[in-house]
């Protein structure tokens, strides 16, 4: 406060201390300094009565230049109570410099929060009376209530915010961030997010557009997978602004924070269970298509694709003896031996019920798809122990390659099924091109 009136006091001293000239004659400079100051200003004689008074503060009472004059300075208080405190407080340091707030009377009857600062004037030993310069704290508290209801707004949001400068080190945070990663406001300020949650699973070059997006001035929106200060990783939907001064130049980020870990967990379960047998885990028809629509384009005299088609023999004795529950188990059991007969590139798919296809992605010759073929025909003539019972089962197998019996799905399936019946109708347990 004392800088915000230095410049007034002073003024306004100098004048004061120009032997002879008495605050009502006035000058030209004078006026032009009280008309430009956007501080009031009261001038009082040394009994208090206001003499001079300036537009800034007429604008701020409400009153006319007229209103003010001659009246004692302390009756423009609002309440008799800081009244009689002011006047001890200006008594006791009559003739010294002093400041504080005070709530002012307006002529419309309302009160004014003003700072102010008392300056005296003296000639020689005689003191003529004084200066009392004063600022509007009004904007002031509204702009501190605005700003204390903003951060509890910010503070109780569910999304985290962060707010950086322009050098993206981290000013503030709310409640939500801490929750979200870990670190408390004392740990994450003046580091930075890349810093603080970096977890090396986005490019360099995915920084780098990000930065080049907001640094132009325009709003990031993306998605990425963080860390936490506990080391366990979470995605998160992140909205980053530009904060901008007047003349453009960006003073700060602020970050907008979703996690959305769930969303991300729900939608791979839902893909999952889109293109996945539930029962096995296995791929289904829909993917098992995927896959042979990706594949079959790239299938030349060099490069082939076996469907390797089977079916469980006697599955039904199984289910009908047993019950539903041991016919499941042993479909599981049937799943987990045909995956460890194939590589990790081929694709293991179920149908439904007790049939099942084997993709075999790039092979150079025939010989490794039937190769393959005895390997699962073996794995699954071993017996399963399934509820304390040894069960037994068989497969025939048939097989259709890419190009030779086809070049699309539908008729590599087909071809590979009626092999498949072919070895069922020469014994089960073999293998039919």
């Amino acid at each position: 406060m004392r800088r915000l009136f230095a410049s007034g006091t002073r003024a306004l001293l100098a004048w004061g201390a120009r032997a002879g000239v008495k605050p009502a004659c006035g000058s030209g400079w004078l006026d032009s300094v009280l008309l430009g100051m956007t501080e009031g200003m009261l001038a009082l004689d040394a009994q208090g009565r206001v003499i001079r008074v300036n537009p800034a503060a007429c604008a701020m009472l409400g009153y006319e230049e007229d209103d003010l004059l001659g009246l004692a300075g302390d009756a423009l208080l609002h309440a008799p109570r800081t009244r009689r405190s002011l006047a001890l407080r200006v008594g006791e340091y009559m003739g010294q410099i002093c400041d504080g707030q005070a709530w002012l009377k307006c002529k419309n009857g309302g009160a004014l929060p003003v700072s102010w600062r008392y300056q005296p004037a003296w000639q020689g030993h005689e003191l003529l009376g004084g200066v009392v310069l004063m600022r509007n704290l009004s904007r002031d508290r509204e702009e501190d209530a605005h700003r204390r209801l903003l951060i509890s707004a910010l503070e109780n949001v569910a999304n985290g915010v962060i707010i950086t400068d322009a050098r993206a080190r981290i000013k503030w945070v709310n409640a939500a961030f801490e929750r979200m990663t870990g670190y408390s406001m004392s740990e994450a300020v003046g580091l930075t997010p890349g810093r603080l949650l970096n977890s090396g699973a986005q490019s360099r070059e995915f920084y780098k557009n990000m930065w080049r997006t907001i640094r132009q001035g325009k709003v990031w929106h993306g998605e990425l997978l963080n860390r936490r200060k506990d080391g366990t990783l979470y995605h998160e939907e992140l909205t980053i602004a530009p904060v901008r001064e007047e003349n453009g130049r960006i003073l700060h980020y602020v970050g907008v924070k979703q996690n959305v870990s769930k969303r991300k967990h729900n939608e791979r379960e839902i893909h999952f269970q889109a293109h996945h047998d539930l029962l096995t885990g296995l791929a289904n028809r829909r993917r098992l298509l995927q896959k042979l629509d990706e594949s079959i384009p790239c299938c030349n005299e060099g490069r082939m694709l076996a469907v390797l088609f089977l079916d469980l023999d006697r599955f039904k004795p199984v289910n009908d003896r047993y019950g539903h529950h041991v016919g499941d188990q042993l479909l599981v059991a049937v799943a987990d031996r045909l995956r460890s007969c194939v590589r990790g590139s081929d694709l293991v798919a179920r149908l439904g019920g007790d049939e099942f296809v084997v993709l075999l992605d790039t092979i150079q010759a025939a010989e490794q798809a039937a190769r393959v073929g005895r390997k699962i025909l073996t794995a699954l003539s071993q017996p399963l122990l399934l509820e304390g019972r040894d069960v037994t089962t068989s497969a025939s197998l048939g097989i259709a390659l890419c190009p030779h019996d086809g070049t699309d799905a539908a008729t590599l399936l087909h071809r590979a099924d009626q092999a498949m019946y072919r070895a069922k109708a020469a014994g089960r347990g073999r293998v039919s091109f």
